[in-house]
């Protein structure tokens, strides 16, 4: 396991295991989901994969997955967080690191931002770019809106800009100019893109296009 991936999922249950009984029971950015369901979640995703379709398809697929997180979370917390610090099993641990290290970077933020009411700190500088190709990965299935906006991620310095759309969504990027900006820090900008709505985003542009924008979902 990469010392990476070791530092953050220890940062991760750090947080777990010093919140507050009330903190632990607060919902979280993820609605319907508090501190425990969030670590059931990483669990059930890592040592359960055939667990994964519920995830995307929702439906009887959804309730097994469901049923498998209620499962680790009935648990209890000393139970989920130790499972938790023993590490993402490989591939997770291995080649699917970097993926790993942004799906528990943002779910730290769902517990931390949520009713726990918790400080972020400003991500650590050997993940920044990990977020912020994960945020540009992201954007073109979340922002992929009903029409042919120009869509811009920023944080000051890195700039990706892209056609939003739903024909052929997997288009990449784009030199024409932007009907849309989004702007904010890389952290913030992958949460935006993630569909929390508690990202601190400036958004800037064609008032039709914020309009569609406005109406999106962002669902992953």
């Amino acid at each position: 396991m990469s010392n990476l991936v070791r530092r953050r999922r220890d940062e991760l249950c750090e947080l777990l295991a010093g919140l507050s009984e009330d903190q632990w029971a607060a919902e979280t950015l993820c609605a319907g989901w508090d501190a425990g369901d969030i670590a059931a979640h990483l669990i059930t995703r890592e040592r359960e994969p055939w667990t994964g379709p519920g995830i995307v398809l929702g439906g009887p697929f959804g309730a097994l997955t469901d049923n498998r997180r209620n499962a680790w979370k009935a648990r209890g917390r000393d139970v989920l967080v130790r499972t938790l610090r023993s590490g993402p099993p490989w591939p997770l641990s291995g080649p699917l690191a970097n993926a790993q290290i942004v799906e528990d970077w943002i779910h730290e933020q769902d517990v931390r931002r949520g009713g726990a009411g918790l400080t972020t700190p400003v991500p650590d500088t050997a993940i920044a770019p990990l977020l912020w190709t994960a945020a540009k990965r992201f954007a073109t299935r979340t922002l992929a809106l009903d029409g042919d906006v120009v869509v811009e991620l920023t944080d000051g310095t890195r700039h990706h800009r892209f056609r939003a759309r739903r024909v052929l969504p997997l288009a990449g990027s784009t030199t024409a100019p932007a009907d849309l900006i989004v702007t904010g820090s890389v952290g913030e900008l992958l949460l935006y893109v993630a569909g929390r709505d508690a990202a601190d985003v400036a958004i800037d542009g064609d008032d039709d296009a914020q309009s569609l924008l406005a109406s999106s979902t962002r669902s992953l």
